[in-house]
């Protein structure tokens, strides 16, 4: 009898509690003159009422040189990127872009949407 309490509970915070798998949009998207490629951007969504939207993107130092650069994610993303960002020459890497809270009636942003709503500006040296 003891077992079959405790399978409601385990199925109450069980698999729903963790993420579901990355939606990604793979195609490249360019920034500062082509030197710095981003792609894919993934959307990570933890369903429930508790539920929220984490969003990716992996970056990739296209240039021969160092570059820096500052990330904008536009609209209603918390935990955005703050400050400037550097890459060393060919090197990759993923940056968080921020995460939204699962909002009724209201779709996180995905692939082309999430693409379009980061912005990158290079900085000098």
């Amino acid at each position: 009898m003891r077992r079959l309490l405790f399978l409601p509970l385990f199925l109450a915070t069980g698999p729903a509690a963790q993420p579901a798998a990355a939606q990604a949009y793979a195609v490249p998207v360019s920034f500062c003159g082509d030197r710095l490629v981003a792609a894919p951007f993934e959307t990570l969504v933890t369903p429930g009422a508790q539920g929220r939207a984490d969003y990716r993107v992996t970056l990739r130092n296209a240039a021969g040189a160092p570059l820096r650069f500052v990330v904008q994610v536009q609209g209603d993303v918390l935990g955005k990127p703050v400050g400037a960002q550097s890459l060393a020459a060919g090197q990759s890497t993923t940056l968080a872009l921020g995460y939204a809270p699962s909002i009724p009636g209201r779709a996180p942003l995905r692939n082309e949407a999430l693409a379009n709503a980061v912005r990158i500006s290079c900085l000098p040296g």
